[in-house]
């Protein structure tokens, strides 16, 4: 065989290992990078502990969250967020399919009418409804939905995360409901 077909067969193999380098090096970065911008949450930005607060139900009256020493899975969305749409039916299913350990409260970013035509849709069962979280996730610094706030039934703040899916919601609310049998 001919010089040029080694040095081009050379050159290509250079090629492939710097590519596969460079494949490496961007994953490690990419998994240290701390993420911020426009619609994402700030890395521990969310407090230690859940602020007591009243939230106004969809329907009328007040939900009081964290209430009676119970832990809470507390989880927000906004309208036009199919995602949210999507995480609201699954705690609707996982809140139904349980105990009542754990209390799950839904808040709500948008209009009282877009509030009625999605909980039209589904049952709510043991889920809470709430209206008017804008304010709620400015002061909890969330921007990134749907999120969910595990909280504890001391009223701490025991994980905070942006939902992925089902079995992500059931893997945080797994340690709110052994807590709450274990006293």
């Amino acid at each position: 065989m001919s010089g040029v077909f080694w040095w081009s067969y050379a050159a290509l193999w250079l090629l492939v290992a710097s590519l596969v380098v460079n494949v490496i090096l961007a994953g490690r970065r990419a998994r240290t990078a701390s993420i911020q911008g426009p619609g994402l949450s700030p890395p521990n930005a969310v407090p230690t502990e859940f602020p007591r607060m009243t939230l106004e139900g969809w329907q009328g009256g007040s939900i009081a969250v964290p209430e009676g020493g119970m832990p809470h899975m507390v989880l927000f969305g906004r309208s036009g967020c199919d995602f949210c749409r999507l995480a609201l039916e699954a705690a609707v299913s996982l809140a139904d399919g349980e105990d009542t350990s754990v209390r799950w409260v839904f808040v709500y970013s948008g209009t009282r009418q877009e509030a009625e035509v999605i909980t039209a849709r589904l049952s709510l069962g043991a889920v809470r409804f709430a209206l008017g979280g804008d304010g709620l996730l400015q002061r909890l610094k969330i921007a990134t939905m749907p999120y969910v706030i595990a909280v504890d039934s001391t009223g701490k703040i025991a994980a905070h995360e942006a939902i992925k899916n089902r079995r992500h919601l059931e893997s945080l609310a797994r340690p709110l409901r052994a807590e709450f049998v274990a006293t």
